[in-house]
């Protein structure tokens, strides 16, 4: 006999159409859905924080432009079917899938290497069965990385892809973050993968994070730990490939560098208290430098290599050191500030303490007018590291105390300021000395002009400094006495203050035409600045 559901093939369709019609979307797990590998996304509607704003893409169509499976291979950011930003800190997209999926994988694409416009820094997954509780699972930017490479310098349109993914949920964020001094983010199609149903019985991974903002927070120092490590394993690994090395120290140094780059997260340092951009950044990253001085005495270096420098050449932390170099000279007016540098090479397996003093000069071994610095490198939001840091070193009777890490270029930097000294030509040298290991000296010939620098210029001489403000833009209460001091030593005589500086006031008895200035402020300022 047979049924009405035999004799009507529809029916079951008709059916299962009429029960999810009546039945409400729940937000538990779900098995059986689409295949694995299938675009989860596809089709549902985004929801963004902050609105897109940049005006050549921008559109009413952008809530659907993301999941409708359509890309472009035009000029990325003037196309209808992209969506991005300018001037945001962040941008988080939000997709809701229906209910609890097993998700395998996320991609977005994006593009980036033309008009200022650079690839983000990092794209944040976040997962959540109900929309309150989300969880990070996975960068986009560092999967994507660590699969295939570096992003391209140059123009190209790149599908992120986070493959290896293992979660679940409903809701699911994407938190954009752009390099730090990036102004744009741009995609035009995201995709959310389904991934084999066990991972639905599963408890969910990844730490619980209270919102966007606080990912973007406490990750972009762990995301940029991470991009300095990558970034100097792979320095290192193109050093030792285009060095001129025998095959067994080409072979031996490169086994190193790969066990490096399996053993080392510099990205475990972010949340210590003691944390410092200063360059070896922690132990680990010391190891590193540490092989590529190993290179260095595979290449014939000398234990200590000496070699002038200008002082204000950039210089790479991974290009062979340079030997040598023309004496240093330097012209200037008594009451002048000049500089100039050399460089230090430890190609040996440990630190090395390196006393600096002069002969030749006036005022001895150690002359007032002479300054020696530790050039510190630092590292920068767009991870290049400078170095434009200049402690002053440590000083004795004898000279200044300055340190050399292995496989670490050491820049040390003089500051010449002669106020007294006779006007002439003075041919010195900088003595350099290490325990253990044989003297060294460079040629150093400065020449007094008998004018004198005024000590109040003509040239008016101002920058962002709001010295009105005590603490501000890295400048505090403790260190903004020295800081006014350093500026007004370097002829800064035309400081610029924030505009609250002449805003302080107030209406006597609520009335428009009568105003009481609160000029405390101000007048401290002006105090600064005699």
């Amino acid at each position: 006999m047979k049924t009405l559901e035999n004799r009507l093939p529809w029916f079951r369709l008709a059916l299962a159409i009429a029960m999810a019609a009546i039945l409400p979307a729940s937000s538990s797990p779900a098995t059986g859905g689409e295949p694995a590998g299938s675009n989860l996304a596809l089709g549902k509607k985004c929801a963004f924080s902050p609105r897109p704003n940049y005006r050549h893409c921008t559109d009413a169509g952008d809530a659907d432009q993301l999941t409708d499976g359509k890309t472009t291979n035009d000029y990325f950011w003037t196309q209808q079917g992209t969506v991005g930003w300018s001037g945001a800190p962040l941008a988080t997209i939000r997709v809701d899938l229906g209910r609890v999926e097993p998700i395998g994988g996320v991609a977005l694409r994006t593009a980036a290497g033309r008009a200022d416009v650079t690839w983000p820094m990092a794209v944040y997954v976040l997962v959540s069965d109900d929309g309150k509780t989300y969880r990070r699972a996975g960068d986009l930017v560092a999967l994507h990385e660590a699969a295939h490479g570096p992003l391209p310098d140059d123009y190209a349109i790149v599908r992120l892809d986070g493959g290896s993914l293992r979660t679940r949920g409903r809701y699911v964020q994407l938190v954009m973050v752009p390099l730090p001094g990036g102004s744009y983010l741009f995609t035009d199609e995201i995709e959310i993968l389904r991934g084999p149903d066990d991972l639905l019985a599963a408890a969910p991974e990844g730490p619980v994070v209270r919102s966007p903002r606080e990912v973007f927070e406490s990750a972009r120092l762990e995301r940029s730990l991470q991009g300095r490590f990558s970034r100097d394993i792979r320095s290192l690994r193109a050093a030792i490939d285009n060095a001129p090395l025998s095959a067994a120290d080409r072979a031996r140094l490169a086994r190193e560098v790969e066990t490096l780059a399996e053993t080392v997260r510099l990205g475990d340092l972010a949340g210590e208290e003691t944390f410092r951009a200063v360059l070896p950044i922690g132990a680990d990253h010391a190891r590193l430098f540490l092989a590529q001085a190993k290179l260095w005495r595979s290449l014939g270096l000398p234990e200590l290599g000496v070699a002038t420098a200008g002082p204000w050449d950039p210089l790479d932390p991974f290009a062979v050191p340079a030997a040598g170099g023309p004496p240093l000279r330097v012209d200037l007016m008594r009451g002048e500030y000049r500089a100039a540098a050399f460089n230090l090479a430890n190609a040996t397996d440990r630190p090395i303490d390196v006393r600096v003093r002069f002969s030749g000069l006036p005022g001895g071994a150690v002359p007032g007018w002479i300054t020696v610095h530790q050039a510190e490198w630092t590292d920068t939001s767009q991870l290049v590291p400078v170095v434009s840091a200049l402690p002053v070193a440590r000083r004795d009777g004898r000279g200044w105390a300055v340190n050399a890490h292995p496989g670490l270029v050491r820049q040390v930097w003089l500051t010449i300021h002669p106020v007294d000294v006779p006007p002439g030509e003075h041919a010195g040298r900088i003595e350099i000395e290490a325990e253990g290991l044989p003297p060294q000296s460079v040629p150093l010939a400065i020449k007094v002009w008998p004018m004198r620098f005024p000590q109040q210029t003509t040239l008016w001489l101002g920058g962002f400094s709001y010295t009105d403000n005590r603490a501000q833009y890295g400048v505090t209460a403790e260190n903004h006495e020295a800081f006014v001091a350093h500026l007004r030593e370097r002829f800064v005589n035309a400081p610029w203050g924030s505009a609250a500086v002449l805003r302080d006031f107030e209406f006597v008895d609520g009335r428009p035409d009568r105003v009481r200035l609160n000029t405390e402020r101000f007048d401290r300022w002006v105090a600064q600045w005699p």
